[in-house]
């Protein structure tokens, strides 16, 4: 053997691996040479926001959990509290990122992920080449395979945004150990362990990656030549059962992780019911197709995250199908030559059914429902296909390289194909750099023709030279694409001082060490500014506040958020929550237990608060409507009635001393004693010339004026000093987004951001001294109008019980909360805890029955009495998952032993 053959083992060749390795790495440094020596991070937003504003932030919140010793199954810093099974608390990738951040500090992160999405990328590229080793292809067309799926689109916008960059490291891993299964007709340890891995990274990616390998072992069992019925059903049995018990050993984490995703919200609910969702044929809308056509082409053809994406949805939900430019001569070539392969009728069936079969995944929406857990169509599979395409390269270029067979048509319809898309885009790109980016993949497109033509007609090129120039171009065209996908990007910068020393070295963590040293209790912070993200500056900064973003938000806490207060959704999602669109409503603070304001200024003139600390730069409010989590209620209305009358209530006057039930009780107000609630305007109290309507102005052509929109409105401060309290409430309607500056008597100032589309309904606590309320839109955008400007009193301020005494413990976990409760007369009491499955309360040891309060929170029924209180969170089916996964672990330890018995008696 020559010492190249000796270095090969069962197919790889380490010579071809290293090279892979410094070619993978040349283009990495081109790629992120901005983020690993330069002044950005990875952390996006120029669209969704997802990694800057919630993953990163769920990556701060387990580092400072696990340093402060308040690791556990709830988190109460993640918006109103959230379940952390839903977390990526044991994907291998993230989990040296935490480590490195419990050592030096959270505010590393950003600067740790660039390096993990690199050698994410070096390790998908070695399981893609193993995976190619399993068939006999040559090394010459492996490298260059293995090149192109370390810089393949799902790596390059999935990668960077969230943890789903990981199943193009997995879903090989899963393909290799099962196309040893249906080869060999044995259980494989290594299936089974990746399986495991896979789960335990994500339920839902691993999900996907177990739907994909399910349907790639029926498709490579149908397609064994010689096999009999018996061979092809033992290989099913045995790559199913491996896969299955793979899965059951991370049950433990994959039971509560699927609870805690499915579980509490809506992610299952759709108007289109399941069958119909599965089944009923359903093609992609015109735009979207043309979407998939131009995806393959380049992840960039229409841009990319920045404002000037023209794809369907989005840059990252578009499908990412963009495998080099190679691939698509090489597809033409391949459809072209199934037909004159010398292989059996069956083999040419199968790849024409693989061929079916891709396109379907992506083409028909059905299908990608089911890949999509069932819940809608999306494009987050198409991760599956790329070994598929690494496979379908390397069998062409084998055809090419080794045998020289080419089809002259299809490389010239090639040619005109790629020359047509890329011309198109180069007229519809708004950018002169996506230009350029599309321009070089023509060029490289067309040498790659060209020289695929040489070598085949024998002209000027030999074996060597063509593999060195193709493997030069198509490194290229691949390092070109997905460079853009990097850049051009609204990226946090390494020297934004407003997020790194305003999130990490800022007063706040002594105000909040003031407070922690000062209340003793269980009590919610919120900021009137944010720095870290635009919801979740709580797990940054590691307070318990409402504020969340969360794709997969608690449907219940939707729901109290959208029937009682719609003000604390943000921009057009329902799915964000920021409290700063509400600052100036401290009584539906108060009924979630948001205590404490911290501020930048020292004159926050807000109603229902007051200053009583400061800290350095900051001033800390307290909300001196609550004292407790807990809230004491001997009233209800039901949600149909709440429902009913809503809009015409005084819905903080009725909510301080009512409950939100399901059903009607002995307590339930009555339709008069609901009545009572009703709003009283304030007659007169607002004075001068008041429009019945404002809105932005209109040009001689119609245009809207894009000057200041200002609205002043004048009160009449002997009426407002009447009432203990008074409400100023305005509809705004912009069909734009649109940030509202809102200032009480020249002074302190607070910017509402509105929701484009929608009317809604803004509400402003005046405080006693109101003489002038100033809205100010500083740079209006499309129509804007402001009308429905009213004021309405209240006899009494907004209070809720005094009958009940609860109090509630500063927690050492998050999950386990102790308590008093001291009532004089029968009632409810309310927790401004998401009731989620998985919280029992016990009162004095027995355990109480649970329902919704005010849609989304605990609630229960007491009688008079004194009670101590336990409030206890087990995450959903991690005892049965733990169950689970020990009985199905000693499975898989009792079959490894079996086997090494085996191999050791064969020995013998």
């Amino acid at each position: 053997m020559t010492a190249k053959y000796q270095m090969k083992s069962e197919g790889r060749d380490r010579n071809t691996i290293l090279m892979s390795w410094f070619l993978i790495g040349l283009g990495c440094l081109y790629i992120f040479h901005m983020y690993t020596i330069g002044d950005y991070t990875i952390a996006f937003y120029d669209v969704g926001t997802d990694g800057k504003d919630q993953y990163i932030m769920w990556y701060n919140g387990i580092v400072n959990s696990i340093r402060d010793g308040n690791f556990s199954a709830w988190d109460f810093r993640n918006g109103f509290g959230m379940n952390t099974m839903g977390h990526h608390l044991t994907e291998p990738f993230l989990i040296p990122i935490y480590i490195l951040g419990v050592i030096f500090g959270p505010e590393h992160i950003t600067w740790y992920m660039v390096w993990m999405e690199i050698f994410r990328i070096f390790v998908a590229a070695t399981l893609c080449y193993w995976y190619l080793s399993e068939f006999d292809f040559s090394e010459r067309s492996k490298l260059i395979a293995t090149v192109i799926y370390a810089f393949n689109s799902y790596m390059m916008v999935w990668g960077q945004h969230y943890a789903l960059g990981s199943s193009v490291v997995y879903f090989p891993a899963v393909l290799i150990f099962a196309e040893r299964v249906v080869r060999k007709k044995k259980f494989s340890v290594g299936l089974c362990l990746v399986c495991c891995i896979a789960m335990l990274s994500s339920f839902y990616q691993g999900y996907m990656c177990m739907f994909g390998g399910g349907a790639y072992v029926c498709v490579r069992i149908l397609m064994q030549e010689k096999d009999t019925i018996k061979d092809r059903g033992r290989a099913f049995l045995l790559a199913a059962g491996t896969m299955v018990l793979g899965v059951l050993m991370s049950a433990w984490r994959f039971f509560p992780s699927a609870a805690a995703q499915v579980g509490s919200s809506e992610r299952m609910v759709s108007q289109v019911p399941l069958l119909q969702r599965l089944f009923k044929p359903q093609l992609w809308p015109m735009a979207i197709n043309k979407t998939i056509i131009y995806r393959l082409f380049s992840s960039c053809i229409q841009g990319n995250g920045n404002e000037t994406y023209v794809g369907m949805k989005n840059f990252y939900e578009d499908p990412n199908l963009f495998f080099s430019t190679l691939f698509i001569i090489l597809l033409l070539q391949y459809l072209v030559c199934i037909r004159r392969q010398q292989v059996s009728r069956r083999s040419k069936t199968m790849q024409y059914l693989c061929v079916i079969l891709c396109v379907s995944s992506v083409v028909i929406a059905n299908i990608t429902t089911w890949f999509n857990g069932l819940y809608k169509p999306f494009f987050r599979h198409t991760f599956i296909l790329m070994p598929v395409f690494a496979v379908m390269v390397c069998l062409v270029l084998d055809r090419i390289l080794i045998r020289k067979e080419v089809s002259i048509p299809a490389l010239a319809a090639a040619a005109v194909l790629i020359t047509a898309v890329y011309a198109k885009a180069y007229q519809i790109l708004p950018e002169q750099q996506f230009k350029d980016n599309a321009m070089l993949l023509w060029m490289t497109g067309m040498a790659m023709i060209v020289l695929i033509w040489m070598y085949c007609r024998n002209k000027w090129l030999d074996g060597k030279s063509i593999y060195l120039l193709l493997t030069a171009v198509t490194f290229v065209n691949v390092v070109s694409d997905s460079y853009l996908c990097y850049n051009d990007r609204i990226a946090l910068s390494k020297k934004n001082t407003d997020y790194y020393e305003g999130t990490y070295h800022s007063g706040v963590d002594a105000a909040l060490d003031w407070l922690e040293a000062n209340d003793t209790t269980f009590y919610r912070v919120e900021k009137d500014y944010f720095t870290a993200s635009s919801c979740f500056d709580t797990l940054a900064q590691d307070y318990r506040g409402i504020s969340a973003y969360n794709s997969n938000q608690n449907a219940d806490i939707k729901a109290f958020v959208a029937q009682v207060w719609p003000q604390i959704n943000n921009e057009n999602d329902v799915n964000h929550i920021q409290f700063l669109n509400a600052l100036w409503d401290s009584t539906f603070a108060a009924l979630t237990d948001v205590k404490y304001i911290l501020s930048r200024s020292a004159d926050m003139d807000i109603d229902g608060y007051e200053l009583i600390h400061q800290e350095g730069e900051i001033s800390i409010y307290q909300n001196t409507r609550t004292q407790s989590l807990g809230k004491f209620f001997t009233k209800t209305i039901t949600e149909e009635q709440y429902e009913e009358y809503r809009d015409s209530l005084n819905t903080r006057a009725l909510l301080a001393d009512t409950l939100i039930v399901g059903t009607a009780d002995d307590s339930t107000l009555t339709d008069s004693e609901i009545k009572t609630y009703e709003k009283k305007q304030i007659s007169g109290i607002l004075t001068g010339d008041i429009q019945e309507r404002y809105e932005t102005g209109m040009s001689e052509d119609g245009e809207e004026i894009a000057e200041p929109m200002q609205v002043e409105l004048n009160l009449d401060q002997n009426k407002r000093v009447e009432f203990p309290s008074a409400i100023l409430e305005f509809i705004m309607t912009s069909d734009e987004r649109n940030v509202v500056e809102i200032q009480i008597n020249d002074g302190y100032s607070h910017e509402y951001v509105h929701n484009w589309d929608t009317p809604r309904k803004v509400h402003i606590e005046l405080p006693e001294n109101a003489k002038k309320v100033t809205l100010t839109v500083k740079n209006p955008k499309g129509s804007i109008r402001i009308d429905q400007i009213q004021v309405y009193g209240l006899e009494k301020e907004p209070e809720f019980s005094d009958l009940a005494e609860i109090t509630v413990d500063a927690p050492k976990k998050d999950s386990y909360l102790t308590g008093h409760i001291s009532a004089s007369l029968d009632g409810y009491v309310m927790l401004a805890v998401p009731n989620e499955a998985g919280w029992s309360v016990e009162l004095n040891g027995e355990k109480q029955e649970l329902s919704n309060g005010d849609y989304g929170f605990i609630s229960f029924p007491v009688k008079a009495g004194e009670y101590d209180m336990e409030v206890i969170f087990t995450a959903p089916l991690l005892h049965v998952g733990i169950l689970v996964s020990v009985c199905s672990t000693l499975v898989f330890a009792g079959i490894v032993v079996n086997i090494r018995y085996k191999k050791k008696k064969e020995k013998v």
